[in-house]
């Protein structure tokens, strides 16, 4: 059996943006309802209001009834269960397709999830960074990590910026595909029920690449065991022998204070020892569920390279990141974000022909930035046209930017000078003229006193010069050429 991942058919690929937007608006008004209406009945609510706007679509012809369906097809069953049949049936569907789930190839059922670890990392001049959040996809069948996503903040959190960048390295190939092969887009995903897997635009990226999704319930572990399972390994196989790890909590939460006092590895030494252990250690150690295959010689044994797709394959995909801001742009100088600057001559020409190449003219624009990759953000131009604009400092793809920020000396407000007010000034002077202590004026040049033109001034100068004209004409600057 070979490789199955699904895809956005190419019917469903020429369909109009706008027109898009009208089936998206039909479907949830009339066919995901409780009074669980039939597909020709909100079909039939989408032809007339196609006919009601041909204005709008001049030259389009009406989607088919089959087009129509594929739609609602590809549209998530959990929450196509939960509008028109409520939360609990859903749940419940939800749970019975998961067990259910018969696998049998690599990518065919993904499981993903979040973990936090109770160590703390520091910045390289020795500040104290954070605490470590991992967020891991994983295939079921090889038991191998496809992806994963390394979060360091003093009060970390899930978000959609940090799922979808582990959704996309785990998608992508890897730098090294020879001692790290797994990667590709899954059949269907098994999400946790979080807020950054639940978000609206984890739903996008998804809906993008066209993977189903079903979610778990929170806080049960049976609903995605494999990937419980991994991070359980990781924490005694990996993190148990780490200096500053304080173990998994019991009842009570560990402080972040006595998390930050334990610290003693950097950021960029954790990240080496985590990646060589995900890639040398994890996926080369046998595995008991798989009658101790490793799951590095699982996928060697099963997932084709021919077969597996990948982000790369997905053209645009690539530009969609989780986190959705509105920048400043100039044309000159592009834009800014936590330090880093982004430019490219596309954006110029688009920011120009935005601004009517007044020069220098600052306008907000919407961006979209992966958080945890630093190498570019994308663009927002239009609904139908993202770019992608790169790092002026050519940062690597997956460095992130907590780890730049991590380099840079780290400085302590409360330490920083404070500016000297009028007020204070008027007080300083006035006291010196009390005091009858001379006020220094050696750096000031009143227009009374530039009463030497400019002409008396240069032949004042040249007068006691000991620069040769033969030396003020060189190229080379000052001295003998020998």
């Amino acid at each position: 059996m070979g490789l199955q991942v699904v895809h956005v058919s190419d019917q469903d690929q020429r369909m109009h943006d706008d027109v898009k937007l009208l089936v998206s608006k039909i479907v949830k008004q009339y066919y995901l309802k409780r009074s669980r209406p039939t597909i020709s009945m909100a079909y039939g609510y989408f032809t007339r209001a196609f006919i009601a706007r041909k204005r709008d679509f001049d030259g389009i012809d009406v989607p088919s009834k089959s087009t129509f369906e594929r739609y609602i097809k590809r549209l998530s069953k959990y929450e196509v269960n939960c509008a028109r049949y409520g939360k609990k049936h859903a749940d419940k569907e939800n749970r019975a397709a998961t067990d259910a789930y018969a696998v049998t190839t690599p990518l065919e059922l993904v499981q993903c999830d979040g973990a936090e670890f109770n160590i703390g990392l520091l910045n390289e001049d020795g500040t104290y960074a954070g605490k470590v959040g991992i967020f891991a996809v994983m295939d079921t069948v090889t038991r191998s990590c496809l992806g994963y996503t390394v979060q360091v903040s003093t009060k970390p959190k899930e978000s959609a910026a940090v799922v979808i960048h582990s959704l996309g390295h785990s998608m992508r190939i890897k730098k090294d595909p020879m001692k790290y092969p797994m990667g590709g887009i899954g059949m269907t995903y098994v999400f946790d029920n979080g807020p950054g897997y639940r978000a609206e635009m984890t739903r996008k990226f998804m809906h993008a690449v066209g993977s189903d999704v079903t979610y778990c319930r929170s806080r049960r572990a049976d609903e995605k065991p494999h990937v419980e399972r991994m991070f359980g390994t990781w924490r005694t196989k990996f993190f148990e022998r780490l200096p500053g790890y304080l173990g998994k909590r019991k009842k009570e939460i560990i402080p972040e204070e006595t998390i930050k006092q334990a610290a003693t590895l950097t950021i960029a030494e954790f990240m080496e020892l985590f990646e060589a252990y995900v890639q040398d250690e994890y996926h080369h150690t046998p595995n008991r569920g798989m009658k101790n295959w490793t799951p590095f010689d699982m996928w060697q044994a099963h997932a084709h390279a021919d077969e597996v797709i990948t982000l790369s394959d997905m053209d645009d995909r690539l530009k969609l990141r989780g986190n959705a801001k509105t920048l400043q742009f100039t044309a000159s100088h592009g834009t800014a974000h936590r330090g880093q600057r982004f430019q490219s001559e596309e954006l110029k020409t688009a920011v120009n022909h935005i601004v009517k190449n007044f020069d220098d003219k600052s306008i907000p624009m919407n961006v979209l930035i992966d958080d945890f990759d630093a190498s570019a953000i994308s663009v927002v131009l239009s609904e139908q046209c993202i770019i992608e604009v790169p790092n002026v400092a050519k940062t690597p793809k997956d460095v992130s930017f907590s780890e730049l920020d991590s380099h840079m000396r780290k400085v302590n407000q409360d330490e920083l000078p404070v500016p000297l007010t009028v007020q204070k000034a008027k007080n300083r002077v006035q006291k010196k003229h009390t005091n009858g202590t001379f006020v220094e004026q050696d750096t000031l040049i009143k227009e009374d006193d530039t009463n030497n033109p400019t002409p008396t001034m240069e032949t004042d100068f040249e007068q006691y010069t000991t620069i040769t004209n033969e030396q003020r004409n060189t190229t080379a600057g000052f001295g003998d050429d020998d």
